[in-house]
């Protein structure tokens, strides 16, 4: 079963496309956010597997297979990996790239109202924030098909009565997105 309706203005953005104002003006986007040090970690820890596009440019990466947790590989982490030329700022610049000058701009003054992404994802509380934003998809006129079993599996595990969630107001998401605020470099 469709999660969303056929016909409905919801976009799906792969990873590294790029969000332009002619999608944002058509369309709802939802977009995900990484908090930056598990995104870090995680391409780290990806290319000290042997595989990404850094792992032939970069070193520092882990040794000491599978988990990569010695202090070796830490020290490596750290002090090796992360302050490489290609690594120091990637993330920045990645957003840069997706989202514009602008836009990167307004990230770092706090100004996430004016971004070409209408809600965001947070990949560290992931069940809460897609509900939060397949509502506020839904509430400017949107479908939902909430009974899909991937989406009814959500609302189960999240664990929001059936009786609150045509009411969830408006407020509740946006305050989820405003209170965002775990070591987000970006803000510093």
């Amino acid at each position: 079963e469709d999660i969303v309706g056929r016909n409905d203005t919801i976009v799906f953005i792969k990873e590294f496309d790029v969000v332009n104002p002619d999608v944002h003006q058509r369309a709802f986007v939802i977009s995900s956010i990484r908090e930056p040090c598990d995104h870090y970690l995680s391409l780290w820890a990806y290319g000290s597997t042997g595989k990404g596009a850094f792992q032939r440019n970069v070193d520092g990466f882990g040794k000491d297979a599978p988990y990569f947790d010695s202090v070796r590989d830490i020290d490596a982490f750290r002090h090796t990996w992360l302050r490489h030329p290609i690594i120091k700022g990637r993330l920045a610049r990645r957003h840069h790239k997706y989202f514009g000058e602008n836009h990167f701009q307004d990230m770092i003054k706090d100004k996430l109202h004016s971004y070409p992404v209408d809600c965001w994802v947070y990949v560290d509380d992931f069940q809460s924030t897609l509900y939060s934003c397949l509502r506020e998809y839904e509430i400017q006129g949107g479908h939902v098909n909430w009974t899909a079993p991937l989406l009814s599996n959500l609302v189960r595990e999240i664990q929001v009565p059936n009786s609150t969630r045509g009411h969830l107001q408006n407020e509740n998401i946006q305050s989820n997105r405003s209170n965002y605020t775990k070591n987000d470099p970006l803000h510093d």
